[in-house]
């Protein structure tokens, strides 16, 4: 089974500012700011549980990034975001069905 991904609102506040996003962590108040490609992860995510595999995929779509690429960068900042608490991975019962596209419900 294949980890999916969400953004843990229960723990960040964020705002869309001109195409960056800006996170605050709600525990300390750390600020976090994504530029375009983590903006982009981060609304994914926000939209509903994904596994790193589709947001690989939809990255390459957008950005026009080669897969390697975009492996790369996704795995970095699921590492990033988790470690952090801003994400958090979730159960197959908690998730959205494999069938449906990544970031929408």
């Amino acid at each position: 089974m294949m980890t999916r991904y969400v953004a843990d609102s229960d723990n960040a506040a964020w705002r869309e500012i001109e195409g960056e996003v800006v996170l605050m962590r709600l525990r300390d108040g750390t600020v976090f700011s994504l530029e375009e490609t983590g903006a982009f992860i981060w609304g994914l995510l926000e939209k509903g549980p994904c596994t790193n595999e589709a947001v690989i995929l939809r990255l390459c779509e957008e950005f026009e990034v080669d897969e390697e690429t975009a492996r790369a960068d996704v795995s970095e900042f699921l590492s990033e975001m988790q470690e952090a608490g801003l994400i958090r991975a979730v159960e197959k019962s908690q998730a959205r069905s494999e069938e449906e596209p990544p970031g929408e419900r």
